[in-house]
């Protein structure tokens, strides 16, 4: 007899659970120190500002178009593709990989709270359901690259009904939860899993306290979700 399937088994595909998952992850660095910077003719920018942003573009393309073409060349071989199964495009300031499974970005910007740096962000998505993100060649590829995982719930709820639900919990449940005054996010834990859970209404973000290639994000997502599951409450159950 053939056993059930298990719910809490990590999937092949991840859009057996959720829809419009991303992947992301940011880093950044001072901009004097991108290889278009010349100290004797450019300024640090001082604020974030349109024409700050575009001079950025300008002088961070070195760097940019070296990245994604390595990861172009990377992603060819580790995954197999052939030439019309991905295509790389760079603009200023923005990359675009495109493949049969997924598309990668990456897009520099003046850092907000300090423009004297650039914030580098890497973003993975339109992940195709046939694409097996457990996969040791995802693992090789991805591994390191993102901490954080974003998808939209199942069913809208709001911030306050999810804050009464685990409050509800009694005192021995895993799950924790923190919010501002004004109720317009929530943030939730659960004991084991390196990752906090950011709830503002709409969008569900897994904000990992270290960078883990696709699989292993998912791996932590599942063992989040087990625990929402086990709470019983139709309130957090529907979130995922």
């Amino acid at each position: 007899m053939t056993p059930p399937p298990d719910d809490n088994a990590a999937p092949r595909s991840a859009a057996g659970f959720l829809s419009e998952i991303r992947l992301s992850a940011s880093t950044g660095g001072p901009i004097k120190k991108l290889s278009g910077f010349k100290k004797n003719v450019h300024t640090v920018p001082g604020a974030d500002t349109p024409a700050t942003n575009a001079f950025l573009a300008k002088i961070c393309d070195t760097e940019l178009r070296a990245e994604s073409e390595a990861f172009f060349q990377k992603t060819r071989e580790t995954l197999g593709y052939k030439r019309r199964e991905l295509t790389l495009h760079s603009a200023t300031g923005h990359a675009l990989l495109q493949t049969r499974d997924f598309a990668l970005e990456w897009q520099y910007a003046i850092a907000p709270d300090c423009p004297a740096h650039y914030r580098r962000s890497l973003l993975l998505h339109s992940i195709s359901p046939a694409a097996d993100i457990s996969s040791a060649p995802w693992d090789t590829l991805f591994s390191g690259l993102f901490d954080h995982l974003e998808f939209l719930p199942n069913q809208p709820h709001s911030v306050e009904a999810v804050i009464d639900a685990v409050e509800a919990l009694p005192p021995t449940s895993p799950l924790r939860i923190d919010y501002p005054s004004d109720c317009h996010t929530c943030t939730l834990s659960v004991s084991g899993v390196p990752a906090e859970v950011v709830f503002s209404g709409h969008l569900l973000t897994m904000q990992f306290s270290s960078p883990g290639s696709p699989g292993e994000l998912f791996e932590n997502f599942l063992r989040l979700r087990t625990a929402f599951s086990l709470s019983r409450s139709t309130t957090l159950n529907a979130l995922f």
